[in-house]
């Protein structure tokens, strides 16, 4: 009896020892529970976020609420949380828990910043880049304390196992020393403890790697064996929910993924048409510019000949130049002479002129004498008319005086002889004067048309003169234009020296560009290889 008592109150001892090592597994399952919730709700918000930031209006807003309320669900959670923790290892492994936290949150907060300020892709990139990996942070944590908790859940399976392990030998030791009665008892404590605490070992330990599918016994029993086994079952749950949000987690991964590689291959796209014009553009401009820089060195090298071929000229043709400017001073000179002459001849002829006119003067005055002396001629015709007819009637006076009147008669006579006398003298001199007066007309228009002829004489002297002097300031001109087409000749004898140099420095910079071209178009190569080559990684990542 005593030893039944004794080994009953090592049952109950050891009893109280699983029961407290049940209470610790419940504490380490309902904190592995409270971690799932927390990794539950990260994944909520993830997927919230996702969800928001692809919505608008309404549904936006929806979410944005959604959101809200399940990050209050997770404070709650961190509080409930936070009482469990223990140790200073537990305690920095939930410090940095808080810290992938807070990380998420302002991730999180940044999208829905950018999503409002109107920047779609910029939220995109931060949503599938930096919010991934904030998520993946918070993960690695919660797994940590996750495999902390299970680490201490396996040692407290492995406490109860040696506490059964114990309880059993002892046991047997007791029930060994006992009669069939304490056998009979021995068998039946095994049979109501050890066997369901081996079982919930075995159960434990099949859990703790995983096996969700194994099946929880003595869930009826209203003992500490019956709260272990509903502890258990929560464990199991927990597990269940664990692993359902894990495979909801590499689903989302998975589509994140593909819409990620949708999005690089899209990238490469556009960098390929962006990236693959500008090469293609840059490898055509390489070889124009390789044709240009052919042609330039071509063109420079025939410019070097022909400036050369142009100088050769350019210096025949300031001889000839130099030939012309003698010839046209020579030529100077001649019509210079010719103008001198043309002046003299235009003063002789100008005196000749002048002559004419005094001379056609003094015939006009010779004209105008013999007009007076024609009238004087008339008047002494009229006298003697007059005497002649005085004398007739003298005559017959003296005829009807008789003797008386011969003498007078004789007188009357001579008088009338006198006057027939002078009568015909005037006729005479009136014939003379009109001789004299029709050779002086005549003389007049002959020195007229000689003052005339002397007149267009002097003025083709004087068209003579002005086109000289005209020719004179034309072969000046001419001259000094010969003079300056000299110097220029001489300018451009100096300035298709230049241009030769300057061609052959073209030639050598055109060799030096075509140098450049033939490297151009070679990297212009070498970088569409590389840009195919990243494209062809990018899009087989």
């Amino acid at each position: 009896m005593v030893l039944s008592v004794a080994t009953g109150a090592f049952a109950i001892w050891k009893l109280n020892e699983v029961s407290a090592i049940g209470n610790r597994l419940a504490v380490e399952l309902k904190a592995v529970t409270t971690l799932g919730d927390l990794a539950r709700t990260s994944q909520t918000l993830s997927v919230l976020s996702f969800l928001e930031h692809n919505a608008t209006g309404a549904e936006r807003e929806a979410y944005t609420a959604e959101a809200r309320t399940t990050r209050n669900e997770f404070s709650k959670s961190w509080s409930d949380y936070s009482l469990m923790v223990t140790g200073d290892e537990e305690a920095q492994l939930a410090a940095s828990l808080r810290g992938a936290w807070q990380h998420f949150l302002a991730v999180q907060e940044e999208v829905a910043d950018l999503d409002q300020a109107g920047l779609p892709d910029m939220a995109q990139d931060v949503l599938m880049n930096d919010l991934s990996k904030e998520r993946e942070t918070f993960y690695t944590a919660v797994r940590r304390i996750q495999d902390y908790r299970q680490a201490k859940a396996a040692a407290a399976t492995a406490a109860a196992q040696k506490v059964n392990e114990s309880a059993r030998m002892w046991i047997m030791i007791a029930l060994g020393s006992l009669a069939v009665f304490c056998v009979l008892v021995g068998l039946a404590l095994t049979a109501g403890i050890s066997r369901p605490i081996s079982r919930m070992t075995q159960v434990m330990l099949r859990l703790a790697n995983h096996d969700i599918h194994v099946a929880i016994p003595d869930t009826g029993r209203r003992d500490e064996i019956g709260g272990m086994a509903s502890a258990m079952k929560i464990f199991k749950e927990k597990l269940i929910e664990a692993e359902d949000l894990r495979n909801q987690q590499a689903a989302l991964e998975v589509d994140m993924q593909h819409q990620r590689k949708v999005e690089v291959v899209k990238l490469a796209d556009e960098f390929e048409n962006a990236v693959g014009d500008i090469v293609r553009a840059v490898s055509s401009a390489a070889s124009e510019l390789q044709a240009s820089a052919q042609t330039l060195s071509a063109a420079a090298e025939e410019t070097s000949v022909q400036s050369s071929a142009v100088e050769i000229g350019a210096r025949q043709a300031a001889d000839n130049v130099r030939s012309v400017a003698a010839a046209i001073e020579e030529l100077a000179a001649s019509a210079r002479q010719v103008g001198g002459e043309v002046a003299r001849s235009a003063d002789i002829a100008n005196n000749a002129a002048q002559q004419a006119g005094r001379t056609r003067g003094s015939m006009d005055a010779l004209s105008g004498d013999a007009a007076q002396v024609e009238s004087v001629v008339s008047i002494i015709n009229a006298i003697a008319q007059q005497t002649n007819l005085l004398a007739l009637n003298a005559t017959i006076e003296a005829a009807r005086a008789g003797e008386a009147g011969k003498g007078f008669a004789v007188v009357a006579s001579e008088v009338k002889g006198l006057a027939n006398q002078t009568a015909t003298s005037t006729t005479t001199i009136g014939v003379s004067i009109a001789k004299m007066q029709a050779s002086t007309q005549q003389a007049v228009g002959e020195i007229s048309g000689i003052e005339d002829t002397i007149g267009e004489v002097n003025a083709i002297a004087s068209a003579i003169a002005d086109a000289v002097s005209q020719q004179e300031q034309t072969t000046a001109e001419i001259a000094r234009n010969i003079h300056e087409v000299s110097q220029n000749t001489s300018e451009v004898t100096a300035n298709i020296n230049s241009v030769t140099l300057a061609a052959q420095e073209s030639s050598a910079g055109a060799t030096q560009v075509l140098g450049a071209a033939k490297a151009l178009s070679r990297q212009s190569d070498i970088l569409k290889g590389e840009v195919d080559k990243f494209l062809a990684r990018v899009r087989a990542a």
